[in-house]
């Protein structure tokens, strides 16, 4: 798509109030602000709390806010495969 039809169907989502749209966009911002380092009670955000739990996991070393914004965006690409998941099972 060009980028006059993305901004269309974007809109329309939005204006659907899509869920997934809706989702997928507040995972987006919440990985934004946490980049800049202006989310909002970052540590209970609850992308940021699972993308913690794994770099933890995985025994990054102190805060390391680069790895666990992959975490980010790996736990919100993980949301949508799971949903694909248990979609397939039914």
């Amino acid at each position: 798509m060009n980028g006059a039809a993305i901004a269309r169907r974007a809109n329309e989502l939005h204006a659907a109030n899509d869920p997934e749209f809706n989702r997928g966009a507040d995972d987006a911002a919440a990985v934004c602000f946490y980049q800049l380092r202006v989310l909002k009670n970052e540590a209970n955000h609850p992308l940021v709390q699972v993308a913690t739990h794994i770099a933890s996991a995985n025994k990054a070393k102190g805060e390391n806010r680069e790895y666990i914004l992959s975490m980010m965006y790996m736990a919100s690409l993980f949301k949508e495969v799971d949903k694909f998941r248990h979609d397939d099972s039914n």
